[in-house]
């Protein structure tokens, strides 16, 4: 098997591809996915999730952690607010070395949010589908977990899974 990126050309005897079933459709394969893997990712889209002032303020690590990560949800505009903003609204909290925020909705591998919600019927039609390696490839990525689907534990769940899947191939 050959992966082609960026003019290079890789070769290894399986492939796990961790990207979303969105995504993963605009990839190309030789020979093509069937038509049911491809469906999937049809009917599986983001919200929009822009790192600005936030309906929700996560920690990104530890609680000892100085690092702190917010997500908007459903935001409907695009562009960043200024970093003052993003700060007052954490208030006393807030003595910024850094600050860094990302616009998921133009980054054309992420399309909006950090991760993919399907439409009604979607899991019940493909979810065992997204999971069922084809060939030599593997799939993996929270939207492939069979369980904390969306979340960061989903991702690795699947991670996991997806390793496991490869090792009884026989690598």
């Amino acid at each position: 098997m050959h992966v082609d990126f960026d003019g290079d050309q890789l070769a290894a005897q399986r492939v796990i591809v961790a990207i979303p079933p969105t995504l993963a459709g605009r990839l190309r394969y030789e020979p093509a996915l069937p038509g049911s893997r491809d469906g999937a990712g049809v009917w599986t889209q983001y919200g929009a999730a822009l790192a600005e002032p936030c309906g929700r303020i996560h920690w990104a690590g530890a609680e000892t952690s100085d690092v702190w990560n917010g997500y908007m949800d459903g935001a409907v505009r695009s562009g960043h607010r200024a970093a003052a903003e993003v700060l007052a609204q954490l208030g006393r909290a807030a003595r910024p070395l850094d600050y860094v925020d990302e616009d998921w909705v133009a980054d054309e591998w992420a399309q909006g949010g950090y991760a993919a919600h399907m439409a009604p019927g979607v899991m019940t039609a493909y979810g065992d589908i997204i999971r069922e390696p084809f060939g030599r490839i593997h799939w993996a990525g929270t939207e492939t977990a069979t369980e904390s689907m969306g979340y960061f534990e989903g991702a690795l769940q699947s991670g996991v899974r997806a390793a496991h899947e490869v090792i009884r191939a026989g690598g």
